[in-house]
């Protein structure tokens, strides 16, 4: 008979090899390369999967001092990103780890690229990275429409904003 600990050990090998199976992972990151679930919701740019922090790569999203129509702009991202997610299950491929050495991954659900849904929506702004240069077309058709954070009354233009991705 085996031990609880050893059938433990073969079931987080199967869950990590299940999770790790999207693509190459960054030069510097020695982990799996891919991490799905059902995430919660951090801010407007960062979700956790099994208690992993994981931020939404090419994307930014307001910081706390942001204010629009009296409501904190942040708040307002992360409810829209929790909207979108809607509590199915997100896949995201890690691509990169920030300077804490937290996971910066694109991520999808149902299908939908979570940074691009974001940014076209006006909710999040395209990150000054590569990853975020795919997102600039949908962030100027945002803001044109004034979707999002770009329609309403802020005490900052969106795009002057100290964003959460760089605090």
């Amino acid at each position: 008979m085996r031990s609880i600990s050893t059938l433990w050990a073969c079931g987080a090998a199967l869950v990590l090899a299940g999770c790790a199976a999207y693509s190459t992972a960054p030069a510097n990151y020695d982990g799996p390369v891919g991490l799905a679930g059902v995430p919660d919701i951090v801010d407007g740019n960062t979700i956790e999967i099994l208690n992993v922090a994981i931020g939404l790569g090419g994307i930014e999203a307001p910081n706390s001092d942001m204010q629009c129509n009296g409501r904190s702009a942040s708040e307002e991202s992360r409810v829209a990103l929790e909207r979108l997610i809607d509590r199915q299950t997100v896949m995201c491929r890690i691509t990169d780890t920030d300077d804490l050495g937290d996971f910066i991954a694109l991520c999808s659900a149902d299908g939908r690229d979570l940074g691009s849904t974001m940014v076209t929506q006006g909710w999040a702004f395209a990150a000054d990275t590569p990853d975020g240069s795919a997102y600039r077309v949908g962030e100027a058709e945002a803001r044109a429409a004034g979707r999002g954070l770009w329609g309403m009354n802020c005490n900052a233009e969106p795009s002057d904003q100290t964003l959460s991705q760089t605090e």
